[in-house]
């Protein structure tokens, strides 16, 4: 049963709609479905306003829940990329462990982002740190020689394709030869050949930056973030250069004071044999199947629905044993 409210001096709308915890356009609503026709509310209180209509008790409490779950939503990143939710610069560290090795990558990215046709431009900038061993900074330099990349990405996130390919081949030829001067030898050569004639196949290179690690993490679908305790199905590439296999896929979002953490969680349900995944190869095993499983955690802000940390892990299984493990941080710079 509806109530009065005898308005006093002083009071305002949104005066009101504080006390009852609801919002200003649910309160206007309300006393506008059941008051006079001369008591009609419009954005402002008038000298004429003696009484509001408001909610009951139980009526009360429906629009507080109501407007728990508008304000939830409004604090979460839009379901479609928009250009707040990346900050201007990130660290990155990643970590690949085998069988016989660790490997350590430290860089930041610088990005650029503005409105396209059907998504979003992105340049990105990738500034690596000292390699650890001669090879890896071999790899680093053909990598930083490449920079910036421009990316389209997709509304719904993700990259769809490579807008500057053309300048990105100019710029590694004018690099090569300091690269292979710097490094000597012919390992540094066959090296660079190899980078050189796959970096020119477009169609090559944006499948293998779709398929990295730090892109299918950086650059999420936005719906993941709007799924609350959900599973569903949803292709990932374990392994740079094999293939996109199906993952179970199952999200948890967690409000905290001034952040939201949403947590997904992958695992490989099918039987698919490793040895020819590599091959790029989706071959059914059910013998000897490898395992594998991924946890990516993201924070975002909720009063600018940035992107602020990301932690994420993937992992290979076969024959029991931990067969490869990848491991990335990502955090916004201040």
């Amino acid at each position: 049963m509806s109530r009065i409210y005898k308005v006093k001096k002083g009071d305002t709308l949104q005066l009101i709609a504080e006390k009852l915890q609801i919002s200003v356009n649910d309160l206007r609503h309300y006393h506008n479905m059941r008051c006079e026709l001369w008591e009609l509310l419009e954005q402002k209180l008038t000298s004429k306003t003696e009484r509001i209509i408001v909610p009951s008790e139980e009526e009360l409490a429906s629009l507080q829940g109501h407007q728990q779950a508008v304000q939830k939503e409004l604090e979460r990143p839009s379901r479609y990329l928009d250009k707040k939710f990346y900050a201007k610069d990130y660290k990155v560290k990643e970590v690949v462990i085998t069988s016989d090795k660790e490997v350590k990558t430290d860089y930041s990215l610088s990005l650029q982002m503005e409105k396209a046709e059907k998504g979003w431009s992105m340049i990105v900038n990738t500034t690596y740190e000292e390699a650890d061993t001669k090879f890896t900074e071999l790899a680093t330099a053909c990598m930083q020689a490449m920079q910036p990349l421009k990316y389209h990405l997709s509304i719904n996130g993700g990259i769809t394709d490579i807008e500057n390919h053309r300048e990105i081949i100019e710029r590694f030829t004018q690099k090569r030869t300091g690269i292979e001067s710097y490094f000597e030898g012919e390992l540094a050569k066959s090296y660079t050949n190899a980078f050189y004639e796959k970096l020119i196949d477009k169609e090559y290179m944006i499948e293998r930056l779709q398929m990295s690690f730090l892109n299918q993490v950086f650059f999420p679908s936005m719906e993941w973030f709007h799924k609350d305790n959900e599973k569903w199905e949803e292709e990932f590439c374990p392994v740079q250069g094999s293939a996109f296999i199906p993952y179970e896929l199952e999200a948890e979002v967690i409000f905290e004071e001034y952040e939201i953490v949403t947590i997904i969680k992958g695992e490989l349900k099918r039987n698919y044999n490793l040895p020819e995944l590599y091959k790029g190869k989706k071959a059914i095993d059910k013998i000897d199947p490898f395992e594998s499983n991924f946890e990516i955690i993201y924070v975002t802000e909720k009063d600018t629905q940035q992107l602020s940390v990301i932690e994420a892990s993937l992992d290979i299984y076969s024959n029991g044993e931990l067969h490869r493990k990848n491991m990335i941080g990502i955090i916004k710079k201040i």
